[in-house]
């Protein structure tokens, strides 16, 4: 079961159009899984394209090749309207969701069927999937790999300019291209000058956080490439993870705010340059492609449903889909992961568990049938906390066959919390592991801050919560009173520089059960 990026959401889940006798295809690369609606090269070139935008982004910071990465699974499939029912938006064409499950994204195969004259094109109305990829990956990538924290306006700056990347062969690339998709944002942004991108939260009025894509963008784009300010950027960042303020640090690393925004207002008005990067050593990226089983192709409309997220009205029909394929397919392992993840989902609890057996029967090894068999237990606990000591062998076990799966450790710990235990060192360190196989994700972060505020280190959980304090990815809530409502990090990390540390904890306790009550 996957949460969105706002743990506090209401998801939706409908359903999507699939053309008759469509094929799927299943393409894995070092970095990402992709299943992909269509033809063969299609999935290959998508993966093939990731593989690239991974390699850019270490080139630039001169990183080595990941040993053993923990894979982006990446649905591609549908028009764009069906991706926007998806996400429970209109207009959205793509979008991803971190999670300790596994990072996924959503981009459509193909634009939506024309609905006849006056229909408006998607055109600039709608962003390429294949740039909202490479953005949300850019996200994906910075906490993956960088543990620092870095402004708001910074992080969806980062994201935009790889979000342009030019892919080009023998490993090419070129970076800092135009961001044209926002060519009409900057029009009415021309006002806003860059020195409010270091504003707290608190001085923004709603909506300004739009503001991060368009002249976060040339701001960043101004510091990085062009030699006016060197090392400006590196040490304002440096600053800031010194413990300053956005606008202390831009102060002492800018100087004159007012000077620097002029600067980058004419900027705007220039040739934007971009670089052209060639890697030493290029090698191509190993992708292996197949045609999914008819198993697979069974299951996969509700696989992606799953890995979206349902709602307690949608839950039970995703899982009468899969309880059908399953009598037909039931000796298949996607299939039966399938069956066990929608039966949770629907509160069939014992149907998952007997799901899980018969998974384990195929594959004793089976992670994901040992992590819900724990799951179950975890929710039986509720009324039996004697179920919390019955799931952590499952945990140990999950763990143990696949060292990837960040939510066993979570669990784990969780298990000892849930039940008002002592808990134990090995949970402990779980815990931070687990973190430390997931930083993307939300809610590891928000359980590991709370547990260094039960050990009064507030430092710590202050610059754990710090990449979710004013993320300009959520939506905001246009009632202001709405919006205080839920700030639970907000506040948490208000009473963290007021030095009360209890009260800071019993604002993510309220956040995490508040999602646990919302998400079922």
């Amino acid at each position: 079961m996957r949460t969105s990026v706002k743990i506090l959401a209401a998801i939706s889940a409908l359903a999507f159009t699939t053309p008759a006798m469509a094929e799927w295809w299943r393409a894995q690369s070092d970095h990402f899984v992709v299943y992909s609606e269509g033809k063969e090269q299609e999935a290959l070139e998508l993966a093939t394209r990731m593989e690239r935008v991974d390699m850019a982004m270490r080139a630039m910071q001169n990183m080595t090749k990941d040993e053993d990465p923990v894979p982006v699974t990446i649905f591609r499939f549908g028009d764009t309207d069906d991706i926007g029912r998806l996400a429970g938006s209109r207009g959205v064409a793509g979008f991803y969701i971190p999670s300790s499950n596994g990072a996924v994204a959503f981009i459509p195969a193909r634009k939506p069927r024309a609905r006849g004259l006056g229909t408006r094109s998607d055109g600039d109305q709608q962003l390429d999937p294949n740039i909202i990829l490479a953005h949300e990956y850019g996200h994906h990538f910075m906490l993956q790999n960088f543990p620092a924290n870095y402004p708001a306006w910074y992080v969806e700056a980062y994201a935009e300019v790889y979000g342009t990347v030019d892919i080009q062969p023998k490993g090419v690339f070129r970076l800092g291209l135009p961001a044209t998709h926002r060519a009409n944002q900057f029009l009415y942004d021309e006002r806003f000058p860059a020195k409010k991108l270091f504003f707290p939260p608190s001085k923004l009025e709603p909506g300004d956080s739009r503001h991060f894509y368009s002249v976060g963008w040339l701001l960043a784009h101004y510091l990085t490439f062009t030699d006016k300010r060197p090392g400006q950027l590196t040490e304002y960042l440096k600053l800031v993870n010194d413990g300053k303020t956005s606008m202390q640090a831009a102060e002492a690393a800018f100087g004159d705010l007012e000077k620097l925004s002029e600067e980058v207002r004419k900027y705007q008005n220039t040739a934007l340059g971009a670089i052209e990067f060639i890697p030493n050593n290029y090698q191509e990226p190993i992708i292996s492609v197949r045609q999914l089983t008819p198993a697979e192709e069974a299951v996969i409309p509700y696989v992606i449903k799953s890995s979206r997220g349902v709602t307690k009205s949608t839950a039970p029909g995703v899982a009468d889909r899969i309880r059908s394929a399953a009598a037909q397919y039931s000796d298949d392992k996607f299939v039966l992961d399938a069956l066990i993840e929608a039966e949770f989902d629907a509160k069939n609890f014992a149907a998952s568990d007997a799901a899980a057996d018969r998974a384990l029967a195929v594959d004793p090894k089976n992670s994901k049938a040992l992590l819900y068999k724990g799951m179950i237990r975890m929710e039986r606990g509720k009324t039996d906390s004697s179920e919390y000591v019955a799931a952590r062998p499952y945990f140990v076990k999950a763990f143990e066959s696949d060292d990837h799966n960040a939510r066993s450790l979570i669990l784990n710990y969780l298990s000892y919390y849930k039940a008002g235990e002592a808990i134990p060192e090995s949970a402990l360190l779980g815990l931070e592991q687990g973190y430390k196989l997931s930083p993307y994700d939300p809610y590891s972060r928000i359980v590991l801050a709370r547990q260094f505020l039960n050990e009064k280190k507030g430092d710590l959980a202050r610059y754990i919560l710090g990449p979710l304090v004013q993320d300009p990815d959520e939506e905001k809530s246009e009632d202001r009173n709405k919006k205080d409502e839920d700030d639970f990090i907000g506040r948490c990390v208000n009473y963290i520089d007021a030095g009360d540390l209890t009260n800071a904890s019993a604002e993510l306790t309220r956040m995490l059960d508040k999602a646990e009550e919302d998400n079922g």
